[in-house]
């Protein structure tokens, strides 16, 4: 009965079911106190006014094959058993409760945990549920890793659950894709470099020097000290830090193959790159520099 009215709400015709496919729910509960039995109450109403079988103990006066029995065919009957824990139900589900206190929600407590282990604690039945808040100590071991419902704030997902109408519908599945296959030769064949490429990337950036080449740290000293030159006196580029930095550049990106540049580097530059190349090699040791 639960799956054909399932079938029918998610195919869109949840309007046209009959009486007949209405899920019927059992209410299973301990009397705490009479604000709770009014709670309980007004629960099962709101369900029945809503196309829901609901039945608890409350619309019996007397049934003629005793309690016992009643509650067992409740149970059995029901397509749902909605379990309102609080800490009484548990106390008396468990058999803690004072002898000859509670025996109704003990009963039912005991028929429900024996369904459970029959069932390997398969469960698609039992629903646990809270009025104010959730609190996983009140709710029986068994039922622990069911989805338990908090009526005051989630009352349209246990409606949902009941009357099987998923708030989210899985879109149908689409077209298959068909991918090339890879040839092996592609999965071990590494990729081919340019034989005039370096193997480093180039770095540019305006007024400084990067590159992965070895020399760098020297020529970043080089820069660090901007007044000293490593060539003596006679060229034109002492006291010029900037322009002996973009001669330097240049001349070492020309004379590296391209692993260095310099935005500034221009002719006027370039004819000073011979002779502050000149200059480096001659001069030992390289640390000691004059200044202008």
């Amino acid at each position: 009965m639960v799956r054909q009215i399932r079938g029918k709400a998610e195919s869109g015709a949840v309007s046209s079911v009959d009486e007949t496919s209405r899920p019927k729910v059992f209410i299973s509960y301990s009397h705490d106190s009479e604000e709770h039995r009014q709670r309980v109450l007004l629960l099962a109403n709101r369900l029945r006014a809503e196309s829901v079988d609901c039945r608890i103990d409350r619309y019996e006066m007397a049934p003629p094959e005793g309690w016992i029995r009643w509650m067992e065919r409740q149970i059995e009957e029901s397509d749902f058993v909605l379990i309102v824990c609080t800490e009484t139900y548990l106390r008396r589900a468990r058999g803690s409760e004072a002898p000859g206190v509670g025996l109704g929600a003990t009963f039912e407590g005991g028929l429900i945990i024996q369904d459970l282990y029959d069932a390997a604690l398969r469960n698609e039945k039992y629903i646990p549920i809270q009025f104010t808040k959730r609190v996983p100590a009140n709710i029986p071991r068994a039922l622990r890793g069911t989805t338990c419902y908090v009526v005051d704030r989630g009352y349209e997902a246990l409606y949902r659950h009941l009357t099987g109408q998923r708030e989210v519908i899985a879109p149908p599945l689409g077209a298959f894709r068909l991918l090339p296959p890879s040839s092996p030769e592609a999965r071990t064949r590494s990729p081919k470099r340019h034989p005039g490429r370096p193997r480093y990337p180039r770095y540019r950036r305006h007024g400084s020097l990067h590159c992965r080449r070895p020399e760098y740290p020297r020529l970043r000293r080089c820069r660090n000290r901007r007044r000293s030159c490593l060539c003596k006196g006679g060229d034109d580029s002492v006291g010029q830090p900037s322009a002996f930095w973009d001669s330097l550049c240049w001349c070492f990106a020309h004379s590296s193959g391209g692993y260095a540049t310099s935005p500034r580097a221009s002719e006027t530059s370039s004819k000073r790159a011979d002779s502050i190349s000149a200059s480096w090699t001659r001069r030992t040791p390289w640390r000691s520099s004059t200044r202008p």
